[in-house]
């Protein structure tokens, strides 16, 4: 018996395919009710929702690792040796 691998790229969907997820949109009038009691204006209702949809599209990002600093910063894999790995997470000096 052959261990499968950890990670079976061969399903793994690629862009523009039919089973690629599509991405996710914000759909203003389908949460502006929840402001309703906020006496906003609809530009400072949508202003709200755009804010926080912001916030969690970057939280959801930087969970599954492809926000704009996990993307920069070196990779742990690319070290030659375990103690230059463990010196790629630790904070600069101050």
């Amino acid at each position: 018996m052959t261990a499968s691998p950890l990670l079976d790229t061969e399903s793994v969907p690629t862009v523009g395919s039919p089973t690629y997820p599509k991405p996710l949109r914000l759909d203003v009038e389908r949460y502006r009710i929840h402001l309703r009691g906020l006496d906003l204006t609809e530009e400072q209702a949508t202003e709200v929702l755009q804010t926080l949809w912001g916030i969690a599209e970057t939280f959801v990002d930087e969970a599954f690792g492809v926000d704009s600093f996990t993307l920069a910063r070196p990779q742990p894999e690319a070290a030659t040796s375990p103690t230059e790995a463990a010196a790629v997470d630790k904070p600069p000096a101050l």
